[in-house]
């Protein structure tokens, strides 16, 4: 019994997204500075550095302050480890796609943008890592589809990222005329959703084109976060043995899921299921469902064995033919208006 509440831990949530995440064949640049907010050069060039190449580069590429330094105001662990793998020095220190370009110089933005502009690809890439996320109650849930297309070999990790906008706090040298040096900070990378800053692992060895793998993120929201001015991004990198090369970034993700409703503010819908265990066919009843309604069931591996929308239905029964599937442990999921009802099942 502990086996499947841990499972329903991990993947109840995944009946709130769609069947097939869209992954972009579209080949984008990781562009991290290193600041702190007590650095002047961070203040005067860093900060309006980045300014610019974000205005010349548009979406080519994902974007992320890397707060490292813990007496930084914005200091993130995240961007600690990221950094260090990287092998920066100081602050402020410009990277691209996992490589340190050095600390500041009058050529920096014209290579950041020609590199970016030159690696941006809109139609073709090796691989890329799309995304499908939502927030219930204080816990966000981030469905990752890793697709290679074209054949690899070796270690592959994804990572999720979290940053935020509009994070209003001190910066040294940014502007003499503001009174208390408070300035809104943009793209603050403030954590990751794996244990490991450089992601998890999605698959190890060849790797044939076509292939995709699904990884399932969660964490608890900070409520110190703006949730409107969050953003989410992936990264794809390849574990060389402790060392990690860039392969490919994405922030354009769905979100499933509307983070306005709160639960308590919705009748909880109301799931049975019998004859439980089966081996042929299983009861589903429901109330208080909202239209176009999803259902779900899952193996102990977190495939989808069987889906349907249910249409205009506050209040449903139908019958499940699971005669095919193998015996073992399930989970049945409804999901309706951001609510989501489980169960488990036992097929004999």
């Amino acid at each position: 019994m502990k086996n499947i509440f841990s499972f329903l831990a991990i993947f109840m949530f995944c009946g709130a997204l769609n069947a097939q995440i869209n992954v972009p064949e579209v080949q984008k640049s990781f562009y991290g500075v290193v600041d702190a907010t007590w650095c002047g050069n961070c203040g005067q060039y860093g900060i309006p550095v980045t300014d610019q190449i974000v205005n010349q580069v548009g979406n080519k590429a994902v974007v992320l302050g890397l707060h490292k330094s813990s007496s930084s105001l914005l200091y993130s662990s995240t961007a600690e480890d990221i950094a260090n793998a990287i092998g920066t020095s100081g602050q402020p220190y410009w990277t691209l796609n996992g490589v340190g370009l050095g600390s500041y110089n009058s050529s920096i933005q014209t290579t950041v943008v020609n590199t970016i502009n030159s690696t941006y690809n809109a139609t073709t890439t090796d691989v890329n890592a799309g995304f499908e996320w939502f927030i219930q109650n204080d816990t966000l849930y981030v469905e990752t589809l890793t697709a290679f297309f074209n054949a690899a070999n070796g270690d592959f990790n994804v990572a999720v990222y979290l940053s935020e906008d509009s994070i209003y706090e001190y910066q040294a040298n940014y502007d003499p005329q503001i009174p208390n040096g408070n300035i809104y900070h943009n793209h603050i990378l403030r954590t990751s959703l794996s244990q490991d800053a450089l992601g998890e692992q999605v698959v190890s060895g060849a790797v044939t084109a076509g292939a995709s793998y699904t990884n399932f993120h969660k964490i608890r929201v900070d409520p110190s976060w703006d949730l409107d001015q969050i953003h989410l991004s992936t990264v794809v990198w390849q574990d060389n043995g402790g060392s990690y090369t860039f392969k490919n970034a994405n922030d354009v993700g769905l979100e499933v899921l509307s983070t306005s409703v709160s639960l308590n503010q919705k009748e909880d819908v109301q799931l049975n299921i019998y004859p439980n265990p089966t081996s042929d066919f299983l009861t589903v009843t429901s109330t208080n469902l909202a239209e176009s309604s999803l259902i779900r069931m899952y193996d102990i591996a977190g495939r989808i064995v069987y889906q349907k929308k249910l249409e205009d239905n506050s209040d449903f029964t139908m019958r499940i033919n699971v005669s095919n599937l193998s015996s073992g442990e399930y989970v049945l999921s409804i999901v309706s208006d951001g609510t989501i009802a489980s169960k488990q099942v036992v097929i004999k």
